[in-house]
Order: C-alpha cells, then sequence, then structure tokens
C-alpha cells in the first residue's frame, strides 16, 4: 500500500513542476523575446519481483515482473522557434528570423537576448532600455560599414548628418516590347540641308 501512495506523489510532484512550467509560459505571454519551455517525463524507478528467463527444450522464454516506482522530470526544454513578427511603432524596435542572439555589454560582462525592444538614450547610445545595456555592432566610418572587425556600442548622436555626395554613375535597365513597331528611317524636310533619309539600326530587345 505504502509503495503505490509514493508512486502517486511522484507523479503529482512532477504535474506540479508542469504545472508550474505552464504557469511560468502563461505569465510571460506579453513579454518581448520570450520563448516558452516543455515538460518531459521519465520512468523513475522498477522494483523487479521475479527474473525472466530464456527458451528451453520445453518451455519458451519469460519476461521479467517488475513493478514501476513512479516518475520523474526528465527534462525542462526550452523552445526557441519564432515567433509571429508584429509592428510595434517603433522604428528603433529590431526581431531576428531564425538562430542566433543580439550581443549586450555591461562594461566587460556580455550578455546574449532575443529582445529587440531597442531605443537610443540621451547620448545617442542604442541599449536596452529596461536595463541599459548597450548594443553591440559595428559603426559605420566615413561612411563605409565593415563586418569584419570587433563589435562595438552602436552611437548615433541626436542630429548627426552625413555630407552629401554628387552621383558618379546611373544605370538604366529595361525592357522593350518585341512587338512594337520598328523605326527604320527619318526623313526630314526643314531649311537645314540634311541628306534625304537617316538611316537607323533596327531596335532590338534588350
Amino acid at each position: 500500500m505504502m509503495r503505490s501512495l509514493f508512486s502517486g506523489i511522484s507523479g503529482i510532484k512532477s504535474h506540479q513542476t508542469r504545472m508550474d512550467v505552464i504557469g511560468n509560459n502563461v505569465s510571460n505571454i506579453n513579454t518581448v523575446g520570450f520563448k516558452s519551455s516543455r515538460v518531459t517525463f521519465s520512468d523513475m524507478l522498477s522494483q523487479t519481483t521475479y527474473g525472466s528467463s530464456r527458451p528451453t527444450t520445453t518451455t519458451g522464454g519469460t519476461n521479467p515482473r517488475q513493478i514501476g516506482l513512479g516518475e520523474a522530470v526528465a527534462s525542462i526544454d526550452m523552445i526557441m522557434g519564432d515567433g509571429s513578427a508584429q509592428a510595434t511603432g517603433k522604428n528603433t524596435d529590431v526581431a531576428l528570423s531564425g538562430a542566433g542572439f543580439m550581443v549586450l555589454k555591461q562594461g566587460d560582462n556580455v550578455f546574449y537576448t532575443r529582445d529587440g525592444a531597442f531605443e537610443f538614450d540621451a547620448d545617442g547610445n542604442y541599449v536596452l532600455p529596461g536595463s541599459g545595456y548597450h548594443v553591440q555592432g559595428w559603426n559605420a566610418i566615413d561612411g563605409t560599414l565593415s563586418t569584419t572587425g570587433v563589435t562595438e556600442n552602436i552611437v548615433v548622436k541626436a542630429g548627426k548628418t552625413m555630407p552629401a555626395t554628387q552621383s558618379t554613375n546611373l544605370v538604366y535597365a529595361g525592357n522593350l516590347d518585341a512587338g512594337a513597331l520598328t523605326i527604320t528611317g527619318i526623313t526630314y524636310t526643314g531649311p537645314v540641308t540634311l541628306p534625304a533619309t537617316i538611316p537607323l539600326l533596327p531596335m532590338t530587345k534588350l
């Protein structure tokens, strides 16, 4: 009788752990970047009252007689799948798709998060406002961004501008309608002396 009670209690205790995890998931339903968890269970112990036997010339093999002594929590796993992306109306917020974390720093301490509710402070530092940790990344130098160097605090001073530069190249591409009429020549009758006909190359489709 006592053995059955202890087995039942082990199940209740493990189920309490599962309910605790579910309650934590529900309480964090609006937490930015939160990842839910799940609980898996395993058989804890078994008491063997009679061993197994192999087949003989007169009888077949038999299985052991075992009495389970309850169950236990095997693991609590975090589910790292993507959540649904939502518009926040704040252009400093970011989100990650797929695996990976954003890097934050406080002095020499490094932290990793998927909470992208960032903003700029009074000094232009890109930070996580709840903690003040600095978001790490690469700052552009003279308009050039290199992603091979060491990351540093992202800083964009308020009112900072970039000098305008003149465009040097322009590339235009497009398609011409292959069914359009082809111009084969132009006849000009104005006062300027020109050849009667100016030949043109046929227009082709790009």
